[in-house]
């Protein structure tokens, strides 16, 4: 890879997480918790002979037993079996660093409480050799990755590898008593190994003790280290303005199809060319088809199928998932109350699930007494009669479903609409837009009509341009989207004229999407 790697922070089901490769923990017995949710795939394992705490101490599931190609890879590490030594000053927690003028074992605490002057701060210290065995875990895993991803190009099109592990042994591990510790002994072996080997990480928790934990400790490793050098000035004040927003509960998540594409369902293009496919269509009808309108190109493959209930049962299949994306686990962190998509699957539910939020689906389930919402405006595939795809479905929409236009009418004027992996070209999305424009603002007519009024005589708020009803993250620099959308809606590119070749922009752009995403609403803001 020609530049470093990020460490991302998720809170959520690492096993469930869309990615090349994760670490699944066990101990020196090869213990495999039923928590870890992979009963019902991995075949049972007999320990090898060398299997210990001193000797092999990682397996490759592959060279087990055959793995579903659609799943994340695992990867059985032993970081389980060592217990670390309780703190000599507190006694109560694990200690993480050894303090040689002291001859003493500290747990994180103590160490930064011991050590806050000039003269303690000069003494000698370094992480304990048990917390040792821990990290030496975490790179064999590293290693052993590195080692087989060497000639295999990423899942679902990323631009790197992506591979996830816990906070290791913090779960029913010996290091569960000194949590704080670990992150910082872990994180630093991340970012160097992120930045030496070009590969991203996820450091993934379910509990969410154990990701504040993470949160602290990582803000506190980020003033040491520019965790967000590629991002500019600019990007992180913007970050900063929607973070602002989310404090306040004015913030409102807009879902497109670019949050579930690093989980590998298809864009719609790819999508109608299988659809087209499986109903049997030549490859030169395909092609013509996928040349054609979207909206129009589903009405002939609806046609080709034998009718909606086939087409819409096709679609739900073909994006039904069991993993999410990196992204849609980083957007379930944040805390709000509405969310609003055009997805048909079911990731950003599987997100929040596997934190514990209590969800509704809207219009499937009433959203008075949940945790959040979220209104799936072109149906969901646990409904596959609802899917919205051809322009039939479109010219019909506010007909049959304009309840669900009113929620979305009422969240653009009453909140700020942060639309993520959506491009502003969606048939419906316009036509509500519109009403709530003109409903709100005067047209251009309207303003002709009315008295004329000195410029002297307007108030402040007058003279001020209306407010925007979102902000848009965009990959690249778009000059006609922009002035298309410069009244409504602020579009945030990524590239800021980037001066790379085609291909290396794209990368570039996609990766600071992702990099711009746990920035805006990482611990350390909320």
């Amino acid at each position: 890879q020609n530049s470093p790697g990020h460490v991302f922070v998720v809170h959520g089901d690492l096993s469930k997480l869309a990615c090349d490769a994760w670490m699944l923990p066990t101990d020196d017995k090869l213990t495999i918790e039923k928590s870890w949710g992979v009963s019902h795939l991995l075949k049972p394992v007999q320990k090898p002979d060398d299997w210990s705490n001193d000797g092999r101490r990682i397996l490759r599931v592959t060279d087990l037993q055959e793995w579903p190609q659609e799943q994340s890879l695992p990867y059985i590490v032993n970081v389980g079996g060592i217990k670390l030594p309780i703190c000599a000053y507190c006694e109560a927690t694990g200690a993480t660093t050894y303090c040689h003028n002291d001859d003493t074992k500290l747990c994180l605490s103590c160490d930064l409480k011991l050590h806050d002057n000039k003269i303690a701060a000069q003494h000698k210290r370094e992480p304990t050799k048990d917390i040792e065995w821990y990290i030496e875990g975490a790179r064999l895993f590293f290693d052993t990755v590195k080692k087989d991803f060497a000639r295999v190009p990423p899942k679902f099109g990323r631009e790197r590898p992506l591979i996830a592990l816990p906070l290791i042994g913090t779960g029913k591990g010996g290091a569960q008593v000194s949590a704080g510790g670990m992150v910082v002994a872990l994180f630093r072996e991340l970012l160097q190994w992120t930045q030496n080997e070009g590969f991203d990480i996820a450091l993934v928790s379910i509990k969410k003790s154990i990701f504040a934990a993470i949160q602290v400790q990582r803000s506190r490793i980020a003033l040491e280290h520019d965790l967000w050098s590629e991002l500019s000035a600019s990007l992180k004040v913007e970050a900063e303005r929607l973070a602002s927003l989310a404090r306040e509960g004015g913030l409102v998540l807009f879902l497109g199809s670019g949050v579930s594409s690093s989980a590998g369902l298809p864009n719609w293009g790819d999508l109608l060319a299988e659809l087209a496919r499986k109903a049997g269509m030549t490859e030169e009808e395909v092609n013509l088809v996928t040349q054609m309108n979207y909206l129009d190109a589903a009405r002939v493959i609806e046609i080709k199928l034998g009718g909606s209930a086939a087409l819409s049962h096709a679609v739900a299949a073909r994006v039904s998932v069991t993993n999410y994306s990196l992204v849609c686990g980083l957007l379930a962190g944040i805390s709000l109350r509405e969310v609003i998509t055009t997805n048909y699957n079911r990731m950003y539910e599987l997100a929040c699930q596997a934190i514990g939020l209590d969800l509704a689906v809207l219009p499937y389930a009433p959203a008075s007494s949940c945790d959040r919402w979220i209104l799936k405006m072109h149906g969901c595939v646990s409904h596959p009669e609802d899917i919205v795809l051809t322009r039939e479905h479109y010219m019909r929409y506010s007909t049959n479903r304009s309840a669900l236009s009113g929620i979305v009418q009422s969240l653009l004027i009453t909140r700020h609409m942060l639309f993520v992996g959506f491009s502003l070209k969606d048939d419906n999305f316009h036509r509500i837009i519109d009403e709530v424009r003109r409903s709100v603002r005067k047209t251009d007519s309207t303003r002709e009509e009315s008295p004329k009024v000195e410029h002297s005589q307007r108030t402040a708020k007058e003279s001020l341009p209306p407010a925007k009803f979102g902000t848009q993250l965009s990959l690249s620099e778009n000059s006609i989207t922009k002035m298309l959308w410069t009244q409504d809606v602020d579009v945030v590119a990524m590239d800021e004229h980037d001066h790379l070749s085609r291909k290396q922009q794209a990368r570039t752009l996609v990766r600071k999407k992702f990099l711009f995403t746990p920035l805006t609403f990482s611990g350390n803001i909320f």
